[in-house]
């Protein structure tokens, strides 16, 4: 492990500091078993039964165990993923009438400035539902991940990242966009 930083770690510090690529499987419905609802009541999902959701509102983890919860690389069977939800005109360069593929381009730069940065495939457009999408998958040798940036309307962007081990993003991939489908966000209510 000599080298900068663990892949998942790059994914991670970007979406903290946000507040050719294989085609994307098909979504396929996941059964989703459980809701979760952030403290302050702005985001709202459903996920499977049986993984795990921690992190903070703005930043929110959800992985397919305990152990893939906390793990800095993506071990053999373990997938996690970072959500974070907002007004994409918060981060720099982009306005609320950004489209998907040029905030998935903006993540992709701000990552590719890292020392150790991933190797991308080209962003793709999709619809997640009925709503407007781009994808770029990413590989290094600790594994594979996926960066969406999905449209929430009004200016309001998802920005999810899911990593697995090598070889397995496709096995995992159509239950991130089932919890996809399910996001809902709240704008904060103004303090009286």
């Amino acid at each position: 492990m000599g080298r900068s930083r663990p892949f998942l770690m790059i994914i991670a510090g970007l979406l903290l500091a946000a507040c050719a690529a294989a085609p994307a499987p098909a979504a396929t419905p996941t059964p989703l078993g459980r809701v979760y609802t952030a403290p302050d009541g702005q985001l709202s999902f459903q996920y499977p039964s049986g993984w795990v959701v921690a992190g903070e509102p703005t930043q929110l983890q959800l992985a397919n165990s305990p152990q893939a919860l906390t793990a800095t690389q993506p071990r053999p069977g373990q997938f996690q993923a970072r959500i974070t939800a907002g007004p994409i005109a918060a981060r720099p360069g982009l306005s609320a009438d950004a489209t998907p593929r040029q905030v998935v381009e903006s993540f992709v730069t701000a990552i590719r400035q890292g020392l150790d940065a991933p190797t991308f495939g080209e962003p793709t457009e999709l619809a997640i539902g009925a709503r407007a999408a781009s994808r770029v998958e990413a590989t290094s040798a600790d594994g594979q991940a996926v960066l969406l940036a999905v449209d929430l309307g009004d200016g309001i962007y998802a920005i999810v990242s899911g990593v697995a081990a090598p070889g397995e993003l496709a096995a995992f991939e159509p239950a991130l966009r089932s919890v996809i489908e399910t996001l809902v966000y709240a704008l904060p209510q103004a303090a009286g």
